[in-house]
């Protein structure tokens, strides 16, 4: 489902579907917005990593997955950027890029 409400991207929710697919024809009708596309488990990240969006959110996933995610998009590096969401701090997602090698900024 593309969600065209988005201000600055499309977001790819839930549902059925071929993801690559999606967003291959997502780039091809909607020219110049990013493309987010929200996982909650690891085989859902693979997919997306496969896809290749611009931002793959990683939605109340536990640490130990996004962890994994981290390494997983690390030895594959395809310029896509992670969100996290669901009770994630900072601190502790500071801790996990630094721990697989990203380097990390905050701003406020």
């Amino acid at each position: 489902v593309l969600k065209e409400e988005c201000v600055d991207c499309i977001c790819v929710g839930e549902g059925e579907y071929d993801l690559k697919e999606l967003i291959e024809v997502a780039r091809k009708k909607i020219k110049n917005k990013k493309i987010e596309v929200e996982v909650e488990n690891l085989t859902e990240f693979r997919l997306a990593l496969e896809a290749k969006p611009n931002i793959i959110m990683l939605d109340n996933m536990p640490l130990n997955e996004i962890r994994y995610a981290v390494r997983l998009l690390k030895e594959k590096p395809a310029n896509i950027k992670l969100e996290a969401s669901g009770g994630v701090f900072t601190g502790i997602m500071a801790w996990i890029l630094a721990a697989s090698g990203f380097s990390t900024s905050t701003s406020s």
